[in-house]
């Protein structure tokens, strides 16, 4: 007679919970289109630890943000920088991050004057510092410029303490590394509170946000407003 060994059964039960453990470590990730809160909650804490360890933390989670952010488009009468200008506009950009209100307003002046809409908007925001008379470059702008109020990606509610990630990157299988800009973006602002973009320790920050460059490029692709680290507060839009 052939004796057959069973093996028992808390040996089965034991191999199962390794494999169920195994999966349960698995990193999770952004799974067809169904917004994953897992997956950014590891994102999230990721961003927080590398780049804001000594922060609290904020709550995250998939919605539509309830801000808004202003696409401006030039009109095609508006005349074009040289090489110079483009020079002086970004020097003038780096004095208004850096507070320096009256010389940024001395340097945007003659471009102003000639018409350049990127000049004025930041000569209205130095005269308004100033208090100098900033009313006429203002209704000027906004003759040059169309605007039109869009829904950006994502949104920090300082209400609630909570970042607000547009459902529409997750169904659109946003890559994680959009993601990870994203978070960055609305921590450095929940760093420095509602004045943060005027404020040069944040503009420092955001221009080290990882992988800036190439989540910009696919936000813009998808017609959302860009953060334009060159001209301070005004977001970016396609084709700008």
């Amino acid at each position: 007679m052939t004796f057959i060994r069973k093996t028992p059964n808390h040996h089965k039960t034991s191999r199962n919970k390794d494999v169920t453990s195994m999966k349960l470590h698995t990193p999770p990730r952004l799974v067809g289109a169904l917004p994953d809160q897992i997956a950014l909650n590891e994102i999230y804490q990721k961003i927080h630890f590398r780049h804001f360890g000594n922060a609290s933390h904020a709550l995250v989670e998939w919605g539509i943000p309830t801000s808004t952010e202003v696409f401006r488009i030039t009109h095609a009468s508006s005349p074009r920088l040289n090489d110079i200008e483009k020079a002086q506009l970004l020097l003038s950009s780096r004095m208004i991050q850096n507070q320096q209100w009256q010389a940024a307003a001395r340097k945007l002046k003659p471009l102003a004057d000639a018409g350049h809409p990127e000049a004025i908007h930041l000569l209205v925001q130095a005269l308004k510092r100033t208090h100098g008379n900033y009313q006429q470059y203002a209704t000027h702008y906004a003759e040059k410029r169309e605007s039109l109020s869009v829904t950006p990606a994502s949104h920090y509610d300082e209400q609630r303490d909570r970042i607000v990630i547009h459902t529409y990157l997750a169904h659109r299988s946003a890559p994680r590394f959009v993601l990870a800009y994203l978070l960055y973006h609305e921590l450095a602002k929940r760093t420095f509170g509602r004045a943060s973009q005027e404020n040069s320790a944040f503009l420092t920050l955001e221009k080290d946000a990882p992988h800036r460059a190439k989540a910009q490029e696919w936000l813009r692709k998808h017609g959302f407003p860009v953060f334009n680290i060159e001209t301070g507060a005004a977001p970016q839009a396609v084709g700008e």
